[in-house]
């Protein structure tokens, strides 16, 4: 007792502390949230697709039987009318009506009772050695070999035609060639597809859903969604396990679409130009090579999937809209002299149209400026244009003359002379 007496004075001799030293500061005591923000995708699965435990089965849904090999060894369920118990091969694809549960007397064993139309028998599927509520308690209590088909159904009204992002990398195709009849393939992620079919997939990843991309190249993934009998717990869904959940293959939101949004609000409208030559697409296909000065108006930019890069579509002055793709962020690298600029942004473009600069400069004289090359009579703002700032000035006493020198940083050796005279290029010489 007076240990504890002994701390509670200790403790509030401590907290008076703190309360009268100004320079003893804490946090204020609130609590952090760890809710995670609910997904579009997320969302959609629980609005649409409730799981329903064992417990909440009832008459009317429906179920195919689909054995895995492991399955072919004990059956699941009995003839109803003979009691004699009927192998799963024997009823692999069919459709099987739940129409509730019963207590046997006087075993007091569990049957969980299907009907099948298709031959129009009956069936049912034996629990015994508990009670009802302890199977149904169990984290995989369902019954082995069924997908429910509830899931598929639902997702054929809620999502063929749909746009879909790819989230797996992984996916599926049909092949009469491969072992199980199926071959996997590698999609990258966030490429948009399209639902074109929807069906049954296993018991665990009861919907397969087909989907095309823009080339036509159709693929599937097996997936569960409301995770309704599929014998399997949530926290089974990692490492290569992801994709089978509907979330880990798909998503309704283009991830592209935040980093599209921000950087057309940027840039969209706007005009630049080159700051040195470069290959564009012009449209049809083809590369050409622009000319450093040329003006463009920014028609759009697109996100490249995985990447820090965009395609720019650029309008140009001769009406054809031309694409480069381009990054904003610098991905040099040591020692590679060839490097990433090609496509960087700032060293790629400038703003505005330089051309309007010069007015009275004759077309063929800007197309020597555009090429870097100078001719007698330029100016000065024409010659800067064309080779940028020298490296160093000379002026004469009379100031009429000045000569503009540029050197070889590299060679570390003068490599041109312009020189002018009452501002005027008159001779060059290298």
């Amino acid at each position: 007792m007076k240990r504890l007496l002994c701390s509670i004075v200790i403790a509030c001799a401590t907290l008076q502390g703190w309360a009268q030293n100004s320079y003893l500061v804490r946090t204020s005591n609130q609590q952090q949230s760890s809710t995670k923000a609910e997904t579009p995708t997320e969302q959609f699965i629980r609005m649409n697709f409730p799981r329903y435990e064992l417990s909440e089965w009832t008459p009317g849904m429906k179920f195919m039987v689909i054995p895995e090999r492991r399955d072919l060894t004990f059956p699941t369920f009995c003839d109803a009318s003979t009691g004699k118990e009927v192998g799963n091969a024997d009823l692999k694809f069919k459709i099987m009506e739940y129409q509730g549960y019963e207590i046997t007397e006087p075993r007091g064993f569990i049957h969980f009772n299907f009907y099948c139309e298709e031959n129009d028998k009956s069936y049912y599927h034996e629990v015994k050695n508990t009670t009802y509520a302890d199977f149904c308690a169990k984290p995989k209590a369902g019954v082995n070999t069924l997908a429910y088909l509830g899931d598929v159904d639902r997702a054929r009204d809620l999502l063929m035609g749909h746009t879909l992002y790819t989230t797996a990398g992984v996916y599926c195709v049909d092949d009469a060639n491969a072992q199980n009849g199926v071959r996997e393939i590698t999609v990258p992620t966030n490429t948009p597809v399209t639902v074109v079919n929807i069906g049954v997939g296993t018991r665990a990843c009861p919907v397969k859903i087909i989907v095309k991309d823009k080339n036509g190249r159709e693929f599937f993934q097996n997936v569960c969604i409301s995770k309704t009998n599929n014998g399997m717990r949530d926290n089974e869904f990692i490492m290569d396990k992801t994709r089978w959940d509907f979330p880990g293959s798909f998503s309704f939101t283009d991830p592209n679409g935040k980093r599209n949004e921000s950087i057309n609000a940027q840039y969209t409208g706007k005009t630049i130009h080159l700051k040195k030559q470069s290959r564009m697409n012009d449209g049809t296909g083809n590369m050409v090579t622009m000319k450093r000065l040329t003006p463009f108006v920014i028609q759009k930019l697109e996100a490249v999937n995985n990447s820090n890069f965009y395609t720019m579509y650029l309008k140009g002055k001769d009406g054809k809209v031309y694409t480069k793709r381009i990054t904003f962020v610098s991905e040099q690298v040591i020692g590679d002299i060839a490097n990433n600029e090609e496509g960087f942004y700032p060293e790629l473009f400038d703003a505005g149209d330089p051309r309007k600069q010069f007015p009275n400069t004759s077309e063929a004289r800007w197309q020597r400026i555009c090429d870097g090359k100078v001719e007698n009579g330029m100016t000065k703002a024409e010659c800067q244009m064309a080779m940028g700032k020298p490296t160093q000035i000379a002026r004469s006493k009379d100031e009429n003359r000045e000569d503009w020198i540029y050197k070889d940083e590299f060679r570390k050796q003068q490599s041109a002379i312009l020189c002018f005279t009452n501002g005027v290029l008159t001779a060059v010489r290298y």
